[in-house]
């Protein structure tokens, strides 16, 4: 399966959302439907609700998102925005998503063992990067926070942390 943020800044739920439908598929199967039907839904504790005009916006034609990943990326991004709405894949702040807000989402969504060990604007060593593979080995969802430039190839692309991605 796959999870296409498509042209939106929506990284953050993306792997949020990637391992909920990896995990629980049944549980991803009724957020989504919820999503559609209600306008809202609920991944344990977490209380999904966006605002208006993230639910009437189109973004498929033009921004190649998927309307079930736009449903499930962008109605988490903007239930979760306090300041900001995100009501299109160009609002790049509202689709800005810290580690603190995925450590919540999982924590809330019933995960049992939560470790938040990144930052933005130094780089981690090594060792932590082993460190996430070895708990991907045994099983973890894990979740890393990179500059996106580095996945390129680019020069200048690991700090800050601009992008999520999952092993």
């Amino acid at each position: 399966f796959v999870i296409d943020q498509g042209g939106a800044s929506l990284c953050g739920p993306a792997v949020f959302i990637y391992y909920l439908a990896k995990r629980r598929p049944k549980q991803y199967a009724q957020y989504i439907i919820d999503m559609y039907e209600k306008g809202e839904a609920d991944i344990g504790r977490l209380k999904v609700k966006p605002g208006g005009g993230c639910k009437d916006f189109n973004p498929v034609k033009k921004y190649e998102i998927m309307e079930a990943d736009w449903v499930a990326l962008a109605g988490l991004r903007d239930s979760e925005d306090a300041f900001f709405d995100y009501d299109h894949p160009n609002d790049q702040v509202p689709g800005i998503t810290l580690p603190g807000d995925i450590a919540k989402w999982f924590t809330l969504a019933g995960s049992l063992a939560v470790r938040k060990n990144t930052n933005i604007f130094f780089d981690k060593s090594l060792y932590t990067l082993l460190q996430a593979h070895r708990q991907y080995r045994h099983g973890a969802c894990v979740c890393l926070f990179v500059g996106q430039k580095v996945l390129r190839g680019l020069p200048g692309g690991r700090c800050p942390a601009d992008h999520w991605v999952v092993l």
